[in-house]
């Protein structure tokens, strides 16, 4: 076991030593692994964002209901409490008639018109915010079909399409993510693979020589999956490295458009586990890669037995 731990502690050091001697050659394929890595994991994290946007809309939605112009203040307050009673009612918020023109003159634009107005048109309306628990368009289509029923209630009004196109964007978003996941990651076993194979055929006569000695085919493949092992991990660090940077040219700004529109989203960045999947993806393809490229070019000058 401590021979066996030996060869591949040298295969990894002299595969390490290779890269080290083509520095510029290496450097330019760590640097194509690490865009075809970055792409898909930046997307990946623009997705899971705009998803924490979309939950944030869907806990934010508010009920509005709008009541006969006939109910009163006293009327409306007694509906306010029948409707808090709900379970599936968080809050009720009332807007009277005149808290109601008020909003219209300061944001129509036509406050001149509206000054002109011997009486207040507006009905009162109750803001009703469900609880959270209400996550989908479903149910809050459900609790609006209650409300409806409710005597004093003229129009129960919400922009469920609205929700329901952002949670289906976000579905494809988030499978459009993995595809190209999957995309770019069969292209870095291509890229290891066609570097390995260009490394091989440099080689070819040092590898029969060799075999003639009595060298095995795992041994003569050994330092080639490990050249592509440590393509795919510092390809994988610096793709990490490409989408923090994206991730803090970024934050400033979001930030910024956050607080004019008084939200608490924070941008996120990757997780542990996302870093660790995004370097072990990086690992796997390299070696991948690097042994389907060994191993065809074994087959080819027949020393596979």
């Amino acid at each position: 076991m401590k021979h066996y731990l030996e060869l591949h502690i040298r295969a990894a050091v002299q595969s390490l030593g290779q890269l080290t001697q083509k520095r510029l050659a290496s450097m330019a394929t760590i640097i194509v692994i690490a865009i075809a890595l970055a792409l898909p994991s930046a997307f990946y994290l623009l997705v899971q964002n705009l998803s924490k946007v979309s939950e944030g809309l869907g806990d934010s939605t508010r009920l509005t209901v709008f009541l006969d112009t006939a109910v009163d203040q006293p009327q409306a307050k007694k509906l306010a409490k029948k409707i808090s009673r709900n379970d599936d009612v968080s809050d009720v918020t009332i807007i009277s008639k005149q808290q109601g023109l008020e909003e219209l003159k300061q944001y129509s634009g036509f406050a001149d018109t509206i000054k002109a107005l011997q009486d207040n048109p507006l009905p009162i309306v109750l803001q009703v915010q469900p609880v959270k628990t209400i996550d989908s368009p479903e149910k809050l289509d459900t609790l609006m079909s209650k409300l409806r029923t409710l005597s004093g209630v003229d129009i129960v009004q919400l922009d469920l399409m609205l929700v329901k196109r952002l949670r289906a964007l976000m579905s494809i978003g988030k499978k459009l993510a993995t595809i190209l996941g999957i995309l770019f990651c069969f292209a870095v076993i291509f890229i290891v693979g066609n570097t390995i194979r260009l490394e091989l055929q440099t080689r070819h006569d040092e590898l029969e020589i060799t075999k003639l000695m009595g060298a095995t085919n795992h041994f003569v493949r050994r330092p080639f999956l490990y050249t592509g092992a440590w393509l795919g991990l510092f390809g994988s660090l610096i793709a990490c490295l490409i989408v923090a940077g994206m991730y803090l040219a970024i934050y400033s700004p979001t930030e910024a458009l956050s607080g004019l529109y008084e939200s608490t989203f924070q941008l996120q960045f990757l997780t542990m586990s996302d870093v660790g999947m995004i370097i072990l993806t990086g690992l796997l393809a390299g070696v991948l890669g690097a042994w389907i490229s060994a191993t065809r070019h074994l087959r080819q000058i027949d020393m596979i037995e």
